[in-house]
């Protein structure tokens, strides 16, 4: 209604003043004036996480997975885990991010990956003291940033022409939300590359934005929210799994 009133207005302020003559425009002299600011600096990248329980957000200190109640064997495959990683970040250095990867071969996982293929290093490591084979093979992990909190999530896997794509049932196959986690082990593992970029400036002109799809990025004001998930199809009993995971702010 607004913008109708101001051309009606404007249409009866025309009629009004028809007969009125205006001097052709002529320009005596122009002068130029701009206006810049430069930044020297580096940039910086601070961040800060928490773990919490998906159900009642209370802050505990690991992320699990309750075997009793959330796992059957040979029947779950991929569930999210009953933490979320609260991610709070301030990115100013233009090509400056987060990027989230397993350390399976780390001193601080109790029982390290002993295998020999880098394709099978990352994810939930295996130990049995009956079975020490165990710690050669994985289960694997996935991993999802959003600006939005969620207690439910459905992960799954494969659609039609697309085995490998990971997503969230109430999303759609056609919205891969889960990227496959990767160890600093694995082959062709760099620090910085995309896959494994939870949060960065550079992928869109105005600020820090998250990849809350496989490629794709989008700007998001901190606090966000990072969902861990793990494919239990293979795993055994008795055994434990775990791994070590690096939340890691860095500047390029």
């Amino acid at each position: 209604m607004k913008k109708l009133l101001t051309a009606v207005l404007s249409v009866t302020m025309l009629g009004v003043f028809a007969a009125t003559s205006f001097a052709a425009f002529g320009s005596v002299s122009k002068s130029t004036a701009t206006a810049s600011v430069s930044f020297a600096g580096a940039g910086l990248v601070n961040i800060a996480i928490q773990i919490r329980n998906r159900s009642d957000d209370a802050v505990v200190s690991n992320l699990s997975w309750n075997a009793a109640s959330d796992i059957a064997l040979g029947t779950t495959g991929w569930k999210a885990s009953d933490q979320y990683i609260l991610l709070t970040s301030t990115i100013t250095a233009s090509l400056g991010g987060v990027q989230i990867y397993s350390d399976n071969k780390s001193a601080d996982l109790t029982h390290p990956y002993t295998g020999i293929s880098t394709s099978t290093v990352a994810g939930l490591v295996g130990w049995s003291a009956s079975n020490l084979a165990l710690s050669s093979s994985t289960l694997p992990m996935c991993w999802r940033i959003t600006d939005t909190s969620t207690t439910t999530l459905s992960i799954q896997r494969g659609t039609e022409g697309f085995p490998d794509r990971l997503w969230e049932s109430t999303l759609g196959s056609a919205f891969p939300c889960f990227l496959w986690m990767m160890d600093k082990n694995t082959g062709g593992f760099a620090n910085g590359m995309d896959y494994i970029t939870v949060k960065a400036r550079g992928h869109t002109p105005s600020g820090a934005a998250i990849q809350y799809g496989e490629a794709s990025f989008g700007d998001s004001a901190s606090p966000d929210y990072i969902y861990v998930g793990a494919d239990f199809t293979a795993a055994v009993t008795p055994a434990a799994y775990a791994t070590v995971l690096r939340v890691e702010a860095y500047t390029e």
